[in-house]
């Protein structure tokens, strides 16, 4: 691994692209899970690859986070950022990442989010969406989250990052299995703002504990409006999440 810390951010810095990570976290969470996310870019590209990171705090208006210093990754090379959110911000907590990148062509980002107490090191990916790419859902198109349970063995949490610099609104309906819509949900975004909710079936106006493969359509009527989105099936036993992702 070919990794040299270059020079602090700020003014007369490169442009970049930012590729975003939707979820991240450092710390405890449910069930006596303890939580690390471990980040790596590789640079598929013929010349070095210039990133620098922004922590965006869950629930925040995230406009004027700052960047991290600025980091260069040799052609053909891997880095691995370790326990990113605590390495970056110094303690825990959980939210999205934005991975500002010189040429996003060539930078591959990917992060494993992963359960480091005693149960053991189970875990799951969350790969990199650049701000262009097809994945990102813009204004006046739907997505749907699918095969999602809410029972006495398995949870569904369902994350969405605001990928814009103005406040989005996001609407969500709920359908069990036979396709019958269980009510209409809604959530306020910041710019670059992230949100994750827990249970996401029962809560208020869903309020259903016993779904099997159900799924949810998620959209925004915000003008100019895109966000990111995944669904985190959670074994109610063991902790143990499966991520899903919306097409």
């Amino acid at each position: 691994m070919s990794l040299f810390l270059v020079r602090e951010c700020g003014a007369g810095s490169a442009p970049c692209t930012p590729i975003f990570i939707a979820a991240a976290a450092a710390g405890a969470g449910a069930g006596g899970s303890l939580w690390a996310t471990d980040l790596g870019i590789n640079n598929s590209g013929d010349e070095a690859l210039t990133t620098k990171f922004q922590m965006l705090p869950r629930g925040a208006d995230n406009t004027d986070v700052p960047f991290s210093d600025e980091f260069i990754i040799e052609p053909n090379t891997n880095a691995n950022f370790i326990d990113i959110w605590k390495l970056f911000t110094g303690g825990d907590g959980a939210g999205a990442i934005n991975v500002c990148v010189s040429d996003p062509a060539a930078a591959g980002v990917v992060t494993r989010t992963y359960n480091t107490s005693d149960a053991g090191t189970f875990g799951q990916t969350i790969v990199g969406m650049r701000g262009a790419a097809p994945a990102k859902i813009g204004a006046g198109e739907k997505a749907r989250l699918g095969y999602l349970f809410e029972n006495d063995t398995y949870r569904t949490n369902i994350g969405f990052m605001n990928a814009g610099a103005t406040e989005i609104t996001i609407m969500a309906e709920f359908f069990d299995m036979e396709g019958n819509s269980l009510g209409t949900k809604r959530t306020t975004l910041a710019p670059y703002s992230n949100t994750q909710w827990n249970r996401a079936f029962t809560r208020t106006p869903i309020n259903a504990d016993d779904i099997t493969a159900g799924f949810v359509d998620v959209w925004t009527n915000t003008v100019d409006g895109a966000f990111l989105t995944y669904a985190s099936i959670v074994d109610n036993g063991t902790g143990d999440p499966t991520t899903i992702w919306p097409f």
